[in-house]
């Protein structure tokens, strides 16, 4: 039986690449996945050959002068 399965997530590359393995493993055994997340992270998910679908807020923008992109992307405490 095939299914249509959305995946959600909304967090730091660790987070998305977690999700971007299920997505593949259950394309590969013949679902249609939809993953949802940042836009951000659009040309990454597409470029896995998986459905994306963007989620609000933009996380660089709604982390813009706050350190919300520094804590997202691994640099925060970097000198």
């Amino acid at each position: 039986m095939k299914y249509r399965i959305v995946l959600v997530t909304y967090g730091s590359l660790g987070d998305l690449h977690s999700y971007l393995a299920v997505a593949i493993g259950l394309r590969e055994r013949g679902h249609d996945v939809l993953l949802a997340t940042s836009a951000n992270y659009r040309l990454k998910v597409e470029g896995e050959g998986v459905a994306f679908h963007p989620l609000p807020p933009d996380i660089r923008s709604a982390g813009a002068g706050s350190g919300g992109t520094a804590a997202i992307d691994g640099s925060a405490g970097r000198h």
